[in-house]
């Protein structure tokens, strides 16, 4: 499985085992820093879900993916309000990849990595 933190907190959760939120842990990340990689993520994030499915219940992958929809239009609206130009791209964006993703679904074994995302 390439997300195997997603499958190790959905099988929890499919489970029904206690999974915690601990304050005093640490996360290091980095968002990608540039499109190549932002693409290699997103997509990787998108496959991800079609992987998980054959593993955790669909019910626990709609409740931990989606995002209600009221919520992501009010975002939407604002940003673009805010800053125009940047997400019209972003949304451009996103639609290519995950159009790119719907005509090539499957992930390899092995994945391209992220290299402007490691610290």
């Amino acid at each position: 499985i390439i997300a195997d933190d997603a499958w190790a907190y959905l099988t929890t959760k499919t489970l029904k085992l206690p999974y915690q939120y601990v304050q005093s842990a640490k996360v290091f990340y980095t968002l990608p820093q540039t499109v190549g990689d932002h693409m290699k993520q997103s997509m990787r994030f998108y496959r991800s879900q079609k992987q998980l499915a054959k593993y955790v219940s669909p019910e626990v992958l709609k409740q931990e993916y989606t995002i209600p929809r009221n919520l992501v239009m009010t975002h939407l609206v604002q940003s673009i309000i805010k800053y125009p130009a940047s997400m019209t791209a972003y949304v451009g964006l996103l639609s290519y990849i995950q159009l790119k993703t719907l005509l090539n679904p499957k992930q390899k074994a092995q994945w391209e990595v992220a290299t402007s995302s490691k610290l």
